[in-house]
C-alpha cells in the first residue's frame, strides 16, 4: 500500500504541462506546499504517515517548464525534478527524460503506456468540497487508472485537478477501491529555496 501512495505522489509531482498550451495538472507554483494523508489508516498512524510535497522552484526552459520539488515524511526527504510540456509530464535530470508519466496532449490522449504500466483516462470528475483548493480554483479534473503490466490485478486510480495535480488516490484491494491518499492541506512556504 505504501508503494502505491508513493507512486501516487510521484504521479502528482510529475503531472503538469506547459502553461501556455494547456492547464497544468500538477503543482508548479514555487513555495506551494501540499499535504497528504491516508484516510484508511487509524488516526494516530495517519498523522505519522503524512506526506508533504513542496515546490522548490520553477523555470521556463526551451519547450516546457522545469519544476523542482521535495517530498517529505517523518523518515526523510526525496528531491524530484519534473518537466511539463503540452499537457505531458516527465521525470528528468535537467538534460534527458528519465521517465514519461503523462503523455503530451493529456487529457485528450486517453490511453498511454509507460515502462511498467498501462494508463487510461476514466473521465472527468469534481473534487469534493472538503479538498482544500484555493478560492476560485477549478475543481473539475480527471480520474486516471494505472495498471501494472506484470501483475494486472495491481491497479490505482488517481484524480488530478488543474494547478494542484493529485487530490485523491485509490487502490484496488480485496475486491474494492480503497482511498490511500487524499489532499488534506494546501499552503505556501515563506519563500522558495534558492537553487
Amino acid at each position: 500500500m505504501k508503494t502505491w501512495a508513493i507512486s501516487g505522489l510521484l504521479l502528482l509531482s510529475v503531472l503538469g504541462c506547459d502553461r501556455a498550451k494547456a492547464p497544468a495538472y500538477g503543482p508548479t507554483e514555487a513555495g506551494l506546499v501540499l499535504g497528504y494523508e491516508n484516510p484508511s489508516l487509524p488516526e494516530n498512524q495517519r498523522i505519522n504517515e503524512r506526506v508533504q510535497l513542496r515546490v522548490d522552484s520553477t523555470a521556463q526552459v526551451e519547450g516546457g517548464l522545469d519544476v523542482r520539488m521535495t517530498l517529505s515524511t517523518l523518515r526523510g526527504q526525496v528531491p524530484q525534478r519534473l518537466f511539463f510540456r503540452r499537457g505531458g509530464l516527465a521525470v528528468w535530470d535537467g538534460k534527458a527524460i528519465l521517465q514519461t508519466v503523462l503523455p503530451e496532449g493529456f487529457p485528450q490522449v486517453q490511453r498511454w503506456e509507460g515502462k511498467d504500466t498501462f494508463s487510461r483516462v476514466l473521465g472527468r470528475s469534481t473534487a469534493e468540497a472538503s479538498i482544500p483548493l484555493s478560492p476560485g480554483s477549478d475543481r473539475t479534473g480527471y480520474w486516471v487508472e494505472t495498471q501494472d503490466k506484470v501483475n494486472p490485478g495491481v491497479r490505482a486510480r488517481t484524480c488530478f485537478v488543474p494547478e494542484v495535480g493529485v487530490v485523491e488516490t485509490r487502490v484496488w484491494q480485496d475486491g474494492q477501491w480503497v482511498t490511500i491518499q487524499r489532499l488534506s492541506s494546501r499552503m505556501f512556504a515563506d519563500a522558495p529555496r534558492q537553487q
